[in-house]
């Protein structure tokens, strides 16, 4: 029964999604499927917030005893508590007040997630002596936060499709919010190529040029540079799109591009990285069930030690962001400097079906690996 959409994913997939099932959701919310969905929910949110409270109790008290994490200990404890005492819908009209009300407790934990991570963040002491808690810590909250926002964010928007035209500004902005959707992914890439390129000149005063080549196409090849914003429109990309997150997509790529484009700035000078002959290559290829997108530098390549350090939370090998310094734009990057970039990327890769390697050829650059699922 499609109606229960909900249960069937978290016993296939307890950890995250199926974007497919979302898709199919959101495509067909009829009034029966949004209310059992929310009886779900009323269930479902405070065992995965209760199961990430017990992972983060069970690290080392020592790790566990600062102000940031107690109070985030707090925070799950109260979320749990209260998404337990709400009432689980018994209609539509109670389906929608209901999901606004889920929605926004999620939205208010990640806020309280982003506040503990900085905090933790900042004590680099207790980060260095318990590297493996910290990635513990990272990593639960964020397979918690990435799930819950995505069941909370789809359930309010189906729910958003029943609300009257006069509903005013909570359902217009129930409404805006990010959905799975069918994407074309090289369209997706070239954004944040653009947004990189964009960071890059902010932060650094320059950026390396980029080369994007499409698989399927042998020889079609679109180079962007600062000077012109190309488009993709009058290309064909069939068999390029998947069921996948947008934002999520642009993050991955964005990540990727901007440690390629410190690594290449820092080998070979701001006053050289602007020339044809120092580049990022990009390339998106296609199967019949997957979408690739390898991204690969000339900075000459990390240590195999900082490869594997790169895949945890809380190991950057970034400054942060400027802190005096206002950028024109927050370019879809809420943790620059944190270590949160290749960890939090391989989660989104992971809940679309894919998956994000790392390869390193030494004395020369870097490759990432990014593979998206078409259906998930």
């Amino acid at each position: 029964d499609t109606c229960l959409w909900l249960p069937e994913m978290a016993r296939r997939l307890p950890r995250h999604v199926s974007l497919r099932d979302l898709h199919n959701f959101i495509l067909d919310p009829t009034p029966e499927k949004v209310v059992q969905s929310g009886r779900f929910l009323s269930s479902e949110l405070p065992v995965r917030v209760g199961h990430t409270r017990s992972i983060i109790e069970r690290l080392p008290r020592s790790f566990n005893d600062s102000y940031g994490i107690r109070r985030f200990l707090i925070a799950l404890a109260d979320a749990q508590k209260s998404l337990a005492e709400i009432r689980s819908p018994t209609s539509l009209d109670e389906a929608i007040a209901h999901s606004q009300e889920m929605n926004m407790l999620v939205k208010s934990l990640d806020i309280d997630a982003r506040n503990m991570c900085n905090s933790v963040r900042d004590d680099e002491k207790r980060v260095k002596s318990y590297p493996e808690a910290a990635h513990t810590l990272g990593q639960a909250t964020f397979e918690c936060l990435i799930s819950s926002r995505a069941l909370t964010s789809h359930y309010a928007h189906a729910a958003s499709t029943h609300l009257p035209a006069t509903a005013g500004p909570m359902g217009d902005e129930v409404k805006k919010q990010t959905v799975v959707r069918m994407h074309a992914i090289p369209q997706l890439v070239q954004i944040a190529i653009l947004d990189s390129r964009a960071f890059s000149v902010e932060k650094f005063g320059v950026a390396p040029q980029v080369t994007l080549r499409l698989g399927t196409y042998p020889g079609e090849v679109v180079s962007l540079n600062p000077a012109e914003t190309q488009t993709l429109e009058s290309i064909e990309m069939d068999g390029m799109d998947a069921v996948c997150v947008d934002s999520m997509v642009h993050y991955i790529c964005m990540e990727i591009l901007k440690n390629s484009f410190r690594s290449m700035i820092q080998r070979f000078g701001e006053l050289e990285i602007g020339s044809e002959e120092y580049h990022v290559d990009v390339h998106v290829s296609s199967s019949d069930s997957e979408v690739g997108i390898t991204i690969e530098d000339f900075g000459g390549g990390m240590s195999e030690t900082s490869r594997r350090s790169a895949r945890r939370f809380f190991h950057s090998t970034a400054p942060p962001i400027t802190p005096n310094y206002t950028y024109s734009r927050q370019f879809g990057a809420a943790f620059d400097g944190l270590g949160f970039g290749v960890p939090m990327s391989r989660l989104y890769a992971e809940l679309m079906g894919g998956s994000l390697s790392l390869v390193v050829r030494p004395g020369q650059g870097t490759a990432a690996f990014i593979v998206i699922a078409k259906n998930t």
